[in-house]
């Protein structure tokens, strides 16, 4: 991590390391992030009691660096709209994608604006401020950083408040990404469902039902089917009318393999 609290999206080290990967990829841009996935597992620890009791005082070292890094996050990926956030890195000038990736994103050929400008601002950057604002609430409250304590409960409470969430990037388009299998990553209806972003680059974030995906919709599901509000049955149906549709679908795909590996197995 740099002072300023940027670290970098990879790290390819070593001529070895360094003759795998296209030069393109080696330098690393100081303005382009990766998703802050590691404040979902500290929200997880921080719901553990046992565990906060005894690996406490490591999580308390760590609180200045993820301060740090939500900070960078703040203001390297802020959007144009107030509340809104834009991952960095999309090229702009190619002629060679099909729809310019968005790497940073985690979400390589997912579909964004078909021309990078900073009058986008990404939903998915927007929840994982979202998440890295409410663990930034809770350690200051846990550690009671006085000094930070009134400024991270404003900022988690104006990143959780679903009415600005609703006008800034709810569509009114339904049954989507529904299937009775498991949520699609891209819908049918979408000119990029399917669709390879190059020659050399097959669809990935385009369609496929991603079981890691669907698994943080089910715990989002639970969470709020668990809260007392007018969504709460909406949350309830939903999380097990999707668990469901998953375990349904796992539970044929994986007797398939099963039946062709024993049948493998046979003719050895």
């Amino acid at each position: 991590m740099s002072e300023n609290g940027w670290i970098p999206r990879e790290m390819i080290l070593g001529v070895e390391a360094e003759a795998r990967v296209p030069s393109e990829f080696i330098v690393q841009r100081t303005n382009v992030a990766n998703p802050p996935s590691i404040f979902y597992i500290v929200d997880q620890m921080l719901d553990d009691e046992k565990l906060l009791e005894k690996h406490g005082p490591i999580l308390a070292s760590m609180y200045p660096r993820l301060e740090r890094w939500y900070k960078w996050l703040q203001r390297s990926q802020a959007g144009k709209k107030k509340r809104t956030f834009r991952w960095r890195g999309r090229n702009a000038t190619t002629v060679q994608e099909l729809n310019p990736k968005t790497l940073a994103s985690g979400l390589d050929d997912y579909p964004r604006a078909s021309h990078p400008s900073k009058e986008e601002y990404h939903l998915d950057l927007r929840c994982w401020m979202a998440l890295g604002s409410r663990v930034m609430n809770r350690l200051a409250h846990l550690y009671e950083e006085d000094k930070n304590k009134n400024k991270y409960t404003q900022e988690s409470s104006a990143l959780a408040d679903f009415e600005d969430l609703k006008q800034l990037h709810w569509s009114e388009s339904s049954k989507l990404l529904w299937t009775n299998y498991g949520l699609r990553s891209l819908s049918r209806k979408s000119p990029y469902y399917a669709s390879r972003n190059t020659e050399h680059d097959p669809p990935y974030w385009r369609g496929y039902i991603w079981i890691n995906a669907n698994y943080m919709v089910l715990s989002a599901l639970k969470h709020y089917g668990s809260l007392t509000g007018p969504y709460q049955s909406k949350a309830q149906n939903a999380f097990t009318a999707l668990k469901k549709n998953l375990v349904t679908n796992m539970a044929k795909v994986c007797f398939v393999f099963f039946l062709r590996f024993w049948k493998a197995i046979r003719e050895i």
